[in-house]
Order: structure tokens, then C-alpha cells, then sequence
């Protein structure tokens, strides 16, 4: 803006009267604002009536202060006094505006002319036109003869610049857009702190840069990453040398003034990112987003999920972008790339990968004291406890069968064959819970007990912590309020199932219960592994829960349920952040069950979930309900199951229902089984489920992408899968044991013979 010149003359003030119907409203701003008042004008003195308000800059300048959108449809009465002194000659006095765009001339009062044959000591007044939300300085002239009497009219601008975008930019910095204001001479950045107390917020604010360039409409900043910060540009007129502006002290007051949502921001930086992981020949292949700002690359593996990180590779060169690990085929890895800064280190998600393996497949009898089991439903409306499970212990398989009040510790040869046992008794419980082996390499044991009189200090479930030898290291003691929505456990994993899972140094167990008022529900807990301490969790509230499911990814927590009431459908939960100060919680029904709410009956069995790099997959079999098979709708008891699989994306919660198998619900004679989900890395999941025609049974492997679309498929003859155990991924391969029952018509008596099956965990063809 060009600099605006004055003639040296003392100016003695000016008054300024607005309209009768704005004349309160000017006099109430006027006090807001803090205008100075001045004392009269020397009487007698030629120049603007000094008597209202009037201030000055250090340097003696007349200066006048207005605010862009408060001017808006404005007129200000101006009164300029002529002395006697002043007026030999003088026939007139005339008014100009230097810049009419801010502030103008209103028609007719340009010139004031005296009477013909008369001279006129006095006042003579104009009115001056105030442009709607024009900001920048006029000089408002008077001129008498010879002379000039200028005023400067300051228009400060009153409103925010509008930010068009806030972005991350780096690992340590964000970059703010915004649209120019017109009249402005710079911009301070500002910002506060978003303390989580919403608009009430009392946040200070801060400036953390000018910019000077009025032209510049982009700035860098530095910000502390998970930090959510309001932001705010506030633009700046400078006259004479002084800075005019309507600064924000407080976030609280900025945030009523300037409510807009793309003001606020949070700098996550996903700049650190894994592009791909995939295998590259025997081996396994990582790229990472280059970034010149980093010191060095640390890649990081583990060969277990939710296992302890190792250091693999540092790299340190800033342009690369990829490494090559040497993997043993037939595992599961998990890699990591964390990014080193110099002031800071910011790791990608974890993303897994499948290295394959040739096997083959195999039935091997074998000696386990295994329930004959027909999946995790029995035929019935709810689930229940699985009674055997499998682990993988440095490379060697072992499972684990639930006999009575004991625990059966069964290590597996290379052929499957039982090697050694170990008997591990449990004491005295009412109802069985569930087994997991954790990361950390301990054994986790949960059993339960009745509370028939419902008593509040009883402990109703113990969560038991072995050490990798089985010795019993502490114990959890969870106790009869505990409660979910309403209080209390009179059962116990009553009417559903139990599952753990753990991330760093908690222990989620998801379960169901019987309440003190009857009815049931789900019900969870966080465990602290170190102490064996709980906490009530309840991330989710499903009434009834049939089966329940729990899965971490990368610190993020997922919950399904069948319910049969709220809600009625397969439902899941997504726990973004989880236990972090900015968790959220997501809930979608991604398939809805036809019925009426709390019927048990629902015609499905909910199979499995499993989290993939992009969505989550849930599993099961189901008959129609309000969805077509071949045509035909409904829950009728006599309807053949088909398998169906919803896919949810991880964003943004968008779900659709896939049928994988389509016989026809009113006329097939095919019974299909009951699902398992097996995870094979984020890219993979494999589905397996059996079906039985005439007293003949297949087994379908099938393989499911990020996406749930199937990319390989096959059969199995000769194969038993009930569904009544979580099967394993073991060097390459999916394995599971099964009781087969014969039945033999000579003596009228069934035989029970317990296989261990083995296919390959093939990926394609």
C-alpha cells in the first residue's frame, strides 16, 4: 500500500455525530472499543469539532478508528468549525475522500457554499459514507481557501482471514491456506490449545508468526504431533507505524466469534508409511515413503503378533526407501519402519506378511483327550467355550485340551504325533471359561462361578497367569457387581463364549454373563498383566450376546458380537486409539438378523473376525433373513445355511454382505458347517467350513484378500471340520484336530477317534 503524505499542520480534532437511528449503537461501540476522549477544540480555532471522541498516535496525527463489519450500511456526521480569522475571501467549503473505496463522500455534501453578500462564522457539517467491510484509511479533507484540514479515517479489519485448509506438512509442522483480506498491511498467526472442554475452553492464545508479505497467503508452523490446536489468522492494518487489529486472547473467545471446524487441527504426520510388504521370492520386501528430513531408517520385525519388536536393519540413507528380509517360509512377520528425526522418532503401522511354504496335507491319528464337538454352536441359539486350542512354542505345536477341572498340555512331533503331556489341574470351578497363550509367553486360564445369591464381594471369575512352564504366577479375581449397562454376574461366560486378547501390557478379556435382573449380556475387562489388577472395560453393550469377539491392530480394538436383541445382527465395535486419550468409539451393524427383538432364535452362527489392513471380515453362516439366496428371503427354521461374510471398511465404516455359498434356502439337501476364520497376514485371511451331502463331507479352503474377495479356493474330501475348534497357521499350514465318530452296527456302539488334519495354507494356485 503506497504511503499516504500530510501537510504539517496542527490539527486541532474532529467530532463525529452519527445518524439519530445509529447513534446509540455508535456510542455503545465507541465504549467497547476504548476510544480516547479529548477536551474541546481552542474555541475560535478553524478545524473539526474536537468535542467527542478523538485520538492521536505518538506522532500528533488525528486519527479516527473503525472496524470493518461493523460499518456496514453506515453514515458518520462530521462538523467542521470556520473562525472568523479565516474567512476574508472565502466563499466555500469543500470536502474529498482520498480513497472512496473505504469510506467516501455522501452526494451533496461535497461543498458547503456561504450566502451570497454574507460572511458565516459557524459549523458547517458533512456526512461521510463508511463502505461495507472495506478495510484500509481514507483521508477525509477538509479545504478552506488556501488550506486543508486532513482526518484520517482508520477502517481495521474485524474478521478472521478464512483458512481454506490446514494440512500436515512434516513430522513437525503444519501449513495453513487462507484467503487474502483486502487492506491489510500483514497477518499474525495465531493458535490455542484445544484442552478437550470443548467451546467453553479458556486456552490462551498465542502468536506464533507475522507475516509481512500481505501477499503470502501460506505458512509453515511447528506443532507437537497429537496435540489438537485452534488456529487463527488475524490480519493487520498498520498506520503511522502502529499496528491496528482486533486481536483473541482466549481460544473461548476466537471460538464464538470464528466458529469454523477447519480451523482446528491435529497433526497425526502419516508422511511415515509403509507402500508395500509383500513376499519377493524366499524372501520379503519392504518400501517405505522416503523423507529427506529424516537422520536414518530402523526396521523392525517380529515373528509373532503382538509379539516384542526386533531391530532388523538400519538404514541411513535418506533416499531409501526399501530393504529385503531373509524369512523362513511358512511363518507370519510382522514389520515396522520407524522413522528417525532428529528430535524425534514416528514408527509406520504395522503391516504383516505370509511367507508360503509347499506341504502337503495329513491325517494323523493321534491320542487326545478331546471332546467329540459339533462347532461352536452345538446346533443351538448360543455359542460356547471352545474345550481345545493350539499354540506355537518356538517352533514346536502344541495343544491344549480342557478335561474336566484339568488342562491337558499336548506337545506335537513334526508329524503331528503327541510327544510328551503335561496335566496341569485346575481346582474346583462351575463354569469353563478359556485359554490363551500371550505374547508375553505366558498361559492365561479363565474359569467361573456361579452366584446364585448374588452377591456383590464374591469372586465369580478367575483369570489365572501361568509362566511358560506352567506355574502359576498370580491370579485375577474378578467379582459379582462387576457389571455392563446394569450390574452384577450371577453366570458366568453364561450364553456366549470367551475370548482374550492382549496389546502391550493389558489383557482384554470379552465376555458373556447372566445379570442380577435375569437377563444377558456381554461384558469385558482389562487386565493388567504385571499386577493381575482389573479394570471394568465395556468398550460395547450387547443384550443378548451369543458369541463374542476381540481382536487388536495396531493399538486399535475391534468387537464383535451376535445379539439378538440390542442390536439384532452381527455387530461390530471400532475402538480407534484405544486407551489413548483421543480413543474414539464406532459402532455398525454390518448384518441385520430378520425378527423380533430378544427372539433366541436368529437362524445363524457368527464364525469368525479377523482385521485386515484395510477391513474387517466377519464370518458365519446364516439362513437368508432379509437378504436374497437364490432368490429367496427369510428366517424360517427349516432354511438351509449358506456362508456369508461382511466386509467393513476400516475408514470409513461402509459394510456390504457377500454370500459364499448360494444353495437354495427352501430345497438344497446340502447341510453347510460352521465357519472358522484363520488370519494369515493383513493381505490374507483363509475361511474354512464343511459341508455334508448323503453322510458325505467336504472341506472348502477358501482365501479371502484385504478386501474379502475370494482369490483361491479349494476342496477336500475325507477331511473332518466341525467348527468346534480355532484352527492354527504351523509352518505353513493350517492345522486343527477333530473327533471323527464311527458307528458300528454289530455292537450298536459309536466309536470316537481323534485326528490331527493338515493342509497347506496356500494363497494361490
Amino acid at each position: 500500500m503506497t504511503d499516504i503524505k500530510y501537510d504539517k499542520i496542527e490539527f486541532k480534532g474532529f467530532i463525529m455525530k452519527a445518524t439519530k437511528k445509529l447513534s446509540v449503537i455508535a456510542f455503545l461501540c465507541l465504549c467497547l472499543f476504548g476510544f480516547h476522549t479529548s477536551v474541546d477544540a481552542e474555541e475560535g480555532a478553524t478545524g473539526w469539532s474536537e468535542k467527542y471522541i478523538i485520538t492521536r498516535d505518538s506522532a500528533g496525527n488525528l486519527i479516527y478508528t473503525m472496524y470493518s463489519d461493523e460499518t456496514s450500511n453506515l453514515t458518520k456526521s462530521m462538523t467542521f468549525i470556520i473562525s472568523e480569522a479565516d474567512l476574508n475571501q472565502i466563499s466555500e467549503v469543500t470536502f474529498t475522500s482520498s480513497n472512496p473505496s473505504v469510506c467516501s463522500i455522501c452526494p451533496g455534501y461535497e461543498k458547503k457554499e456561504f450566502m451570497s453578500g454574507y460572511t458565516y462564522i459557524g459549523e458547517y457539517t458533512t456526512s461521510i459514507k463508511i463502505q461495507p467491510g472495506e478495510a484500509g484509511t481514507a483521508v477525509i479533507t477538509a479545504k478552506v481557501g488556501s488550506k486543508e484540514y486532513p482526518v484520517t479515517f482508520i477502517n481495521v479489519p474485524a474478521n478472521a482471514a478464512k483458512i481454506t485448509s490446514i494440512t500436515d506438512y512434516t513430522y513437525n509442522s503444519v501449513q495453513l491456506n487462507w484467503n487474502k483480506v483486502e487492506g491489510a498491511t500483514s497477518y499474525l498467526i495465531m493458535r490455542a490449545r484445544v484442552n478437550g472442554e470443548g467451546i467453553y475452553s479458556s486456552a490462551p492464545m498465542e502468536t506464533v508468526q507475522v507475516i509481512e508479505d500481505i501477499n503470502t497467503l501460506s505458512t509453515v508452523i511447528k506443532a507437537e504431533r497429537n496435540v489438537e490446536y485452534a488456529y487463527f489468522v488475524c490480519p493487520i492494518l498498520t498506520v503511522y507505524g502502529v499496528d491496528y487489529n482486533k486481536k483473541y486472547d482466549t481460544y473461548n473467545q476466537y471460538y464464538f466469534t470464528e466458529q469454523k471446524e477447519l480451523d482446528k487441527h491435529t497433526l497425526t504426520f502419516n508422511g511415515a508409511k509403509l507402500t508395500s510388504v509383500h513376499v519377493n521370492g524366499g524372501n520379503i520386501q519392504l518400501n517405505w515413503k522416503p523423507d529427506a528430513n529424516v537422520s536414518a531408517y530402523e526396521v523392525y520385525c517380529a515373528d509373532c503378533e503382538n509379539a516384542p519388536y526386533q531391530l532388523l536393519h538400519t538404514e541411513s540413507t535418506a533416499s531409501v526407501g526399501s530393504y529385503t528380509a531373509t524369512v523362513l517360509a511358512g511363518k507370519t512377520y510382522y514389520f515396522k519402519v520407524v522413522y528417525v528425526y532428529p528430535d524425534d522418532k514416528i514408527s509406520t503401522v504395522e503391516r504383516s506378511c505370509y511367507a508360503p511354504k509347499n506341504t502337503v496335507k495329513k491325517k494323523v491319528k493321534v491320542k487326545l483327550k478331546q471332546e467329540t464337538d459339533s462347532g461352536q454352536y452345538g446346533g443351538g441359539s448360543w455359542s460356547q467355550p471352545d474345550d481345545t486350542y493350539y499354540y506355537n512354542k518356538k517352533g514346536t505345536l502344541h495343544v491344549v485340551c480342557r478335561n474336566n477341572s484339568q488342562l491337558i498340555d499336548y506337545t506335537l512331533n513334526s508329524n503331528l504325533k503327541v510327544s510328551s503331556k503335561k496335566i496341569i489341574k485346575l481346582g474346583k470351578f462351575d463354569q469353563w471359561g478359556g485359554f490363551y497363550y500371550g505374547s508375553d509367553g505366558k498361559y492365561y486360564v479363565a474359569v467361573g462361578y456361579n452366584n446364585k445369591k448374588k452377591s456383590k464381594t464374591k469372586v465369580v471369575i478367575r483369570v489365572k497367569q501361568y509362566s511358560n512352564d506352567w506355574k502359576l504366577l498370580k491370579t485375577c479375581k474378578i467379582k459379582g457387581k462387576s457389571g455392563n449397562a446394569f450390574p452384577g454376574i450371577v453366570y458366568p461366560f453364561n450364553g456366549g463364549n470367551c475370548r482374550m486378547a492382549m496389546c502391550d501390557s493389558s489383557l482384554y478379556l470379552f465376555t458373556s454373563r447372566e445379570m442380577f435382573n435375569g437377563h444377558q449380556s456381554n461384558i469385558s475387562f482389562k487386565i493388567n498383566i504385571k499386577s493381575m489388577n482389573y479394570k471394568m472395560a465395556n468398550e460395547d453393550y450387547t443384550s443378548h450376546s451369543f458369541n463374542q469377539f476381540v481382536k487388536f491392530d495396531n493399538h486399535n480394538l475391534y468387537l464383535s458380537n451376535h445379539g439378538d436383541a440390542y442390536d439384532r445382527g452381527v455387530n461390530l465395535t471400532m475402538v480407534t486409539n484405544y486407551a489413548k486419550s483421543d480413543q474414539k468409539i464406532q459402532t455398525f451393524l454390518p448384518f441385520k438378523i430378520k425378527g423380533k427383538t430378544g427372539d433366541n432364535y436368529t437362524g445363524l452362527e457368527e464364525g469368525g473376525m479377523e482385521v485386515t489392513a484395510s477391513h474387517v471380515l466377519i464370518a458365519g453362516t446364516s439362513v437368508p433373513q432379509n437378504y436374497k439366496v437364490a432368490g429367496v428371503s427369510g428366517n424360517k427354521y427349516s432354511y438351509v445355511h449358506n456362508v456369508f461374510l461382511t466386509v467393513v471398511d476400516k475408514t470409513t465404516g461402509k459394510s456390504k454382505v457377500k454370500w459364499l455359498t448360494t444353495y437354495n434356502p427352501k430345497k438344497s439337501k446340502v447341510e453347510v458347517g460352521e465357519v472358522r476364520l484363520v488370519k494369515l497376514s493383513d493381505d490374507y485371511v483363509a475361511l474354512l467350513y464343511s459341508t455334508t451331502k448323503k453322510n458325505k463331507s467336504t472341506l472348502h479352503y477358501v482365501v479371502l484378500d484385504e478386501k474379502g474377495d475370494t482369490v483361491y479356493s479349494t476342496t477336500y474330501k475325507d477331511m473332518i471340520f466341525t467348527g468346534g475348534t480355532q484352527p492354527i497357521l504351523y509352518d505353513g499350514s493350517i492345522v486343527w484336530s477333530d473327533v471323527k465318530e464311527t458307528y458300528n452296527k454289530k455292537n450298536w456302539e459309536y466309536k470316537e477317534t481323534t485326528y490331527m488334519y493338515s493342509i497347506p495354507a496356500k494363497i494361490a494356485k
